[in-house]
């Protein structure tokens, strides 16, 4: 007898406990990653104001629309990352060529948003590159406990600063090398 409850009770069990352990999660992650970047601070810069050929989203992003001007709030450099299960509005709200960039992302089905900073600076012959990952996942829609989980359990922040700047080291023919935390 044993048996059949463990049989039915183990999947159940595997489902739920992300949802159960994502609903007493905190609702903000911050992770900063430093690293090195072979190429200038000014190409690092160009190729991270380049959404198109490299957005936040990266390889999830099925395309990225760039609104236009009288759409902006404030001047602000506004697009949309469609990644096919949701789209992300992303706003550049502080650009200082070439050394830092702060942008602002929001999903617009999962009540999270994201403020990413990107600071770059000289280093020998190529950049230094410290990016700041502030995410808060709000409560709301039945997908906030898992996005909690997957950002508390699998290090969500982190990762997606990793992941950004490994897909951006590509694109300049470098690779990004993780120097601290």
């Amino acid at each position: 007898m044993i048996w059949i409850i463990l049989l039915f009770a183990l999947p159940l069990g595997i489902v739920l406990l992300p949802f159960l352990l994502g609903m007493i999660s905190p609702a903000q992650y911050t992770a900063t990653v430093t690293g090195v970047i072979d190429a200038s601070p000014e190409d690092v810069f160009r190729h991270i104001e380049n959404v198109q050929d490299n957005p936040g989203a990266g390889a999830m992003a099925r395309s990225v629309d760039l609104l236009p001007e009288q759409e902006w709030e404030d001047g602000r450099r506004t697009w949309i990352e469609d990644i096919g299960s949701t789209r992300i509005r992303v706003e550049t709200v502080e650009s200082v060529e070439p050394t830092r960039i702060v942008r602002d992302l929001q999903d617009q089905v999962v009540p999270m948003r994201a403020r990413w900073t990107i600071d770059l600076a000289p280093m020998g012959d190529g950049t230094h590159v410290t990016a700041t990952n502030v995410t808060t996942i709000s409560k709301g829609t039945w997908h906030v406990p898992l996005f909690r989980f997957l950002m508390r359990f699998m290090n969500g922040a982190r990762r997606g600063v990793v992941h950004y700047l490994t897909r951006l080291g590509k694109s300049l023919g470098s690779e990004f090398r993780v120097t601290g935390e």
